[in-house]
């Protein structure tokens, strides 16, 4: 990752396939061009410091740009956007009504992006969207194209059926983690359902499961219990910049616990140990400074 001082250097290497991306979304050169042109500012506000992975933020960061712009273009009923996407969405609907459907079509797009970490966006727009090849994806985004793949499907997979990410996360979710480790260090059972919803549900991947771990618990009480007196070990970690916790063994993660919080309640937890979740997932065992800013809302 290059330091701060080289971002416009790195940006402008990366400035062509932006424009590409942009103009899929777009259909317009010009809009385009002004789309990359604010994903500048946002970095150049941002610096290039504590970002993971330029080529992956940067391509999320301009497919939200031009999704907005397509959205507020849409929304006015203004001219019809002339980009493969959109040319895509009209073959299967009637002229009266393609404008209509793309406007829900690009919301319902936005929102989805919104439920995935930058390594997923990037992977699920590039391939999913644009049917880049995954061996082209895998070079922009820094990762195997094994761990490309299993990202697409992750993203694919949280779009369809939700995900921990869909919900943006405040300063008082880490605050909610925090008192809910303490509470299950103490065995403050009672804690530790007041802090989950009254429906709570605990879901652990198979890789989980063949520790011991029951593949799924429903009820505030069911899920506390499992925790009650437990999490020795457990911290707070950061998994792709949102506040999260794990099992530390020696120093590594070795069961990440995600969570979904709404209303300040416990809604999800996710217990995942899979080697392919920790393969395709960038993991901090230490709160670093964006993460904190992201978290703070």
């Amino acid at each position: 990752m290059p330091p701060v001082d080289n971002a416009a250097e790195a940006f402008e290497l990366e400035r062509p396939r932006l424009r590409a991306v942009a103009t899929r979304i777009l259909g317009s050169t010009s809009e385009a061009e002004d789309a990359v042109q604010e994903a500048w500012f946002r970095l150049d506000r941002a610096g290039t410091s504590e970002i993971a992975n330029l080529g992956a933020w940067l391509t999320v960061v301009v497919s939200r740009i031009a999704l907005d712009q397509v959205r507020t273009r849409t929304s006015r009923r203004e001219e019809t956007i002339d980009s493969p996407i959109a040319n895509s969405l009209r073959a299967s609907t009637s002229a009266e009504s393609s404008v209509i459907f793309e406007e829900s079509v690009y919301e319902a797009l936005a929102h989805a992006l919104d439920r995935l970490s930058p390594l997923e966006s990037a992977a699920f727009i590039l391939h999913d969207l644009f049917r880049l090849p995954f061996d082209e994806v895998a070079t922009i985004i820094d990762r195997s194209p094994d761990a490309t793949r299993k990202l697409a499907s992750r993203a694919r997979q949280k779009v369809a059926e939700g995900d921990p990410r869909g919900v943006r996360p405040t300063r008082s979710h880490y605050a909610i983690i925090d008192a809910f480790l303490i509470a299950a260090r103490s065995g403050d059972l009672n804690g530790l359902i007041a802090m989950l919803a009254p429906d709570a549900t605990l879901k652990a991947d198979q890789s989980t499961v063949q520790m011991g771990v029951q593949a799924e618990l429903v009820g505030a009480a069911d899920v506390a219990g499992r925790f009650a007196g437990g999490a020795q070990t457990a911290r707070i970690v950061w998994v792709d910049g949102i506040p999260a916790a794990a099992w530390i063994h020696q120093g590594t993660a070795r069961v990440v616990w995600e969570f979904e919080i709404e209303d300040a309640l416990i809604q999800r937890i996710w217990l995942r140990s899979d080697p392919a979740f920790f393969d395709s997932t960038e993991i901090e065992l230490e709160p670093p400074p964006t993460a904190r800013k992201s978290a703070g809302g």
